[in-house]
């Protein structure tokens, strides 16, 4: 009789042996999804010089102090006239309204004071020197690429697996190169030794304590993370939560993204066997769809799992459970 494993026993061996991937450089544009491998901090200060947030005259604040239409102030020389986006003139530190100042002979009479600031993006507004855009192990953003973008530069650092898949084109293969894909990792079905390979085994007995891929396996072996499971999209899903992405998060330096939601219904689970739920999120909570068995109705609206420990019988409805959204596994 095969011994049953738990997921600990098996997970746990695999991960001390990863070490994170050299980074590589990729275009802006095609990084985000993946995980930042350095820290990125602005080396320059944005904008370098204040700018006129709006159109209007440049003035210094401090010489409209007290200005009011009854007691209005006298400046010896003209405002300058700015429009958005325009580099503040020397001195001055504020925008304002036009109809707030007259001249009267050879004199302006201002009717109005403001904030040093005031319709004004001052130097280091939206980026301050240093300021940190990325963190190392985050990942990228349409925003992270926004500010990078900004600050001129062209790549990022990744960590970018290579994964082979070892099955016939099918739809579960399908599902699982769109995961991948999503991530940025390098996939492949052929060629040089990957980090990953995926294959299916489909004459497996049941071997390790996780429903519902009892019949999966991951184990080390001559500098390969090696997968298999067999080919039922319920169980490939299972291995995907469980297996791969704590394998992908020690690979790229990343860090699984765990969200507390209170469960919407009971949910019980059977004790020693660690057990993927599934989950649909609304009004604030975790609804679960489906664990044990995942049918296609339930993965068709799937956003979020959570992993249920071997050691619980479950969970009781309102209590906070940490989920990981499935489009966006990573911090």
């Amino acid at each position: 009789m095969t011994r049953i494993h738990s997921l600990d026993e098996v997970l746990r061996p695999v991960l001390a042996r990863i070490e994170p991937l050299e980074p590589v450089m990729v275009p802006l544009k095609a990084a985000i999804g993946w995980c930042l491998a350095e820290t990125l901090a602005s080396p320059i200060s944005l904008p370098a010089r204040s700018t006129a947030s709006r159109a209007g005259l440049a003035v210094h604040a401090l010489d409209l102090a007290g200005a009011s239409p009854h007691a209005p102030v006298i400046l010896m020389a003209p405002p300058h006239r700015v429009s958005a986006g325009d580099t503040m003139p020397p001195g001055c530190d504020a925008v304002i309204d036009p109809n707030t100042i007259a001249q009267l002979g050879p004199f302006w009479h201002a009717t109005e004071s403001v904030e040093p600031g005031h319709d004004t993006r001052l130097a280091g507004h939206d980026l301050p020197l240093g300021a940190l855009i990325g963190e190392a192990g985050r990942c990228i953003t349409a925003e992270t690429v926004l500010a990078a973008l900004r600050i001129g530069e062209e790549a990022l650092p990744v960590r970018r697996p290579h994964v082979r898949i070892e099955a016939d084109d099918c739809p579960e293969t399908f599902w699982l190169r769109a995961r991948l894909s999503a991530l940025g990792f390098a996939i492949s079905t052929d060629g040089d030794l990957p980090d990953v390979m995926i294959r299916w085994n489909n004459n497996a007995p049941a071997r390790l304590a996780l429903r519902p891929a009892d019949t999966a396996w991951i184990e080390h072996r001559s500098g390969c993370i090696i997968v298999e499971v067999p080919s039922r999209i319920d169980c490939i899903i299972a291995a995907w939560c469980a297996l791969l992405l704590p394998v992908f998060a020690a690979l790229t330096g990343g860090t699984i993204q765990m969200i507390e939601f209170p469960l919407a219904r009971k949910l019980t689970s059977p004790v020693g066997i660690a057990e993927i739920v599934l989950h649909r999120l609304q009004d604030g909570m975790a609804d679960p769809l489906a664990s044990g068995d995942f049918p296609l109705s339930a993965i068709a609206r799937l956003q979020a799992f959570s992993l249920t420990p071997a050691q619980l019988e479950g969970f009781a409805a309102g209590t906070q459970v940490a989920v990981t959204p499935l489009d966006k596994p990573f911090l």
